[in-house]
């Protein structure tokens, strides 16, 4: 389909509209070998060799992503120098090339995201606190108190699995990797048989079975891109995690600068000086104001005192210069104003 050249070339990522119209127009465009400089000319991305400042135009590749239940015994990779079976030998028929969005160990089975969008693949590793849940089978019975330590221990969140026989567990991580679960269960002589992934964020395995993969929809992309939004914000965990495993949802890191001045001042005799005496700190008032100005809200300034203040060098009723306040009225001069001494230190 024809485009205009500069939508194309805005589509690519190489310019935005505006700058690809300059580049055409400085003859830097060229289409099957011919330059092209007037605007509005039309091209098709997909069969013309169009070329910016000499450089060959691709334009950007569609985003694939692709959900695949990865089966025990298969490596996270999509080569392996021992000749193990890969996650590439389950991906026939996809087009165009995806890499695994982090790893599942060698027995470990479940929802395995693979992708060509590089920026959604490394935001999703760097945010340790996604949500990641496994559905486990434990060796032996959990007492009460074995489930506490487990989940306080390993920093997870445990519950029965439904519909599935004892032993088998839901358990739900953030924040931390499941090593740290799978040792304080082996500590307490239940190790873990079998692991399977069933859901990274809100993002769920379902009924895919081992080896089936299938397209994850927009609307999932854009649930499992706000989930990441999410831990990125809140690298601590989630909330319900933290309150299972015994802890308490951490306060904001910050504090609000008036709220803490206001306890400041509410407190002045928790800051002496070394006399003994309280500071008197240049603190912000409830709107925001300092001191000197609160203090200036009390009293009035110099220049506009009343008749019973007065300011230096004013003269007296016998014409005389005394050391007193300034004449009142609106006609006085404010104090300092020029050809008005100030006072003498």
């Amino acid at each position: 389909m024809e485009e205009r050249l500069q939508k194309i070339i805005a589509r690519a990522g190489v310019a935005s509209r505006r700058h690809a119209e300059e580049l055409i127009s400085a003859g830097q465009v060229a289409v099957n070998g011919q330059v092209v400089t007037e605007l509005g000319t039309k091209a098709d991305a997909a069969r013309d060799h169009i070329r910016v400042s000499g450089k060959l135009l691709r334009d950007r590749e569609t985003k694939v992503y692709i959900m695949l239940h990865k089966p025990d015994g298969v490596v996270s990779t999509l080569r392996d120098p021992e000749g193990r079976r890969t996650v590439a030998d389950f991906l026939s028929g996809v087009q165009g090339r995806v890499f695994p969005v982090g790893r599942l160990e060698y027995h470990t089975s479940g929802l395995l995201l693979l992708t060509n969008d590089g920026d959604l693949a490394n935001r999703m590793m760097r945010a340790h606190a996604l949500p990641q849940k496994y559905c486990c089978k434990v060796s032996g019975a959990l007492s009460d108190a074995e489930l506490r330590d487990a989940q306080t221990r390993g920093r997870v969140k445990m519950q029965r699995a439904k519909g599935m026989p004892g032993g088998w567990w839901d358990v739900t991580t953030a924040g931390v990797s499941k090593d740290a679960f799978r040792d304080a269960l082996f500590a307490s002589k239940h190790p873990v048989e079998k692991m399977k992934r069933i859901a990274v964020g809100h993002l769920e395995l379902g009924p895919l079975g081992p080896g089936e993969y299938r397209h994850v929809t927009r609307d999932e992309v854009a649930e499992l891109e706000r989930a990441v939004t999410r831990a990125e914000l809140h690298p601590e965990g989630s909330g319900e995690i933290i309150a299972a495993r015994g802890g308490t949802k951490p306060a904001a890191r910050g504090r609000n600068i008036t709220d803490a001045k206001r306890s400041f001042a509410r407190k002045p005799h928790a800051h002496k000086t070394s006399m003994g005496h309280p500071k008197k700190p240049n603190l912000a008032g409830p709107h925001g104001e300092n001191r000197s100005e609160r203090q200036g809200a009390r009293r009035p300034d110099r220049g506009q005192s009343s008749g019973a203040q007065r300011g230096p060098w004013s003269r007296s009723a016998s014409g005389s210069k005394a050391r007193s306040g300034p004449r009142s009225g609106p006609g006085s001069p404010p104090h300092g104003a020029k050809g008005f001494p100030r006072r003498k230190r």
